[in-house]
This record gives structure tokens, C-alpha cells and sequence, in this order.
């Protein structure tokens, strides 16, 4: 598999892990342990992804 797909999939896992993190703070919103696992998905994204 090409690197480029392999990030890819890898972003789209990560992606999906910070909706599961918003959905489960719904409707009270995120509290403190949701919002540093989110921002934690956030640099996790920030890893895979390159920058341009």
C-alpha cells in the first residue's frame, strides 16, 4: 500500500475518533478530559497530515 493511502486511512481513523469524542459530549459539551483527548486527536492529525 502507498504511503500516501496509509496516511490517508490513518487521518480518516483519527477523524473518526474526534467525532466519537464530540458525540459523547453532546448535549452538555466537551468537559476537560474530552477536550484534551480531542485536542490530542488534533495534533495526532496535525503528525499524519503534512504541512504546506
Amino acid at each position: 500500500m502507498s504511503i500516501r493511502v496509509q496516511k490517508l486511512f490513518e487521518a480518516i481513523f483519527t477523524l473518526e475518533d474526534m467525532r466519537e469524542i464530540y458525540r459523547g459530549s453532546i448535549p452538555t459539551g466537551l468537559d476537560t478530559v474530552e477536550e484534551t483527548a480531542f485536542d490530542e486527536k488534533i495534533a495526532e492529525l496535525k503528525a499524519i497530515l503534512p504541512s504546506r
